[in-house]
């Protein structure tokens, strides 16, 4: 699962990512451990979003990486939005599921939302390099994150005003 430590730099990093993303921006938090995946809808508001992260815990029971990522992807793309994006924070160990690991890959990039990568603990990132060449994302370890660098990344050119869905996935093996 994701350590403590872990848990609150992505807190930290995800709140500042916020931030740097063009007014008007949303995220979503939402895991994927447990039956509820969504764990705070769509929102702007930053207090919100803080307050939804504080009380979150990352879960021991972790559901299928291909199983979480496609009930994301098929969140994301069923919002009304400028744009989509999909932040997954993941230590890369996957667990078997119902789903091959191409569906959720071939929804995302039907859909059009790239999946970004955060590494975090000791994996070597080989998974998530994958999902994020696959899908149109970029991968990054946590150590070297930059919030304003990974905004910009996840909108290139988008206007000032636009909307931005950012949904933040964790992933507890």
């Amino acid at each position: 699962g994701i350590g403590d430590a872990d848990l609150q730099r992505s807190r930290e990093f995800v709140l500042a990512l916020l931030e740097a993303l063009p007014r008007g921006s949303q995220m979503m938090l939402a895991t994927f451990s447990g039956d509820k995946r969504t764990v705070l809808p769509p929102t702007s508001d930053r207090a919100q979003l803080a307050k939804a992260f504080a009380e979150f815990k990352a879960g021991t029971s972790g559901i299928a990486l291909p199983d979480g990522l496609f009930d994301m992807v098929g969140s994301l793309g069923s919002l009304p939005a400028e744009a989509s994006a999909l932040l997954l924070v993941s230590a890369g160990r996957v667990r078997e599921g119902d789903l091959q690991f191409e569906d959720p890959l071939n929804a995302a990039v039907s859909k059009r939302i790239p999946v970004f990568g955060l590494g975090i603990g000791q994996g070597d990132g080989k998974l998530l390099r994958r999902i994020t060449k696959i899908t149109g994302g970029e991968f990054v370890r946590m150590e070297v994150a930059d919030a304003s660098m990974f905004a910009h990344l996840i909108t290139p050119g988008a206007q000032s005003e636009g909307a931005v869905s950012a949904a933040r996935a964790l992933q507890s093996p």
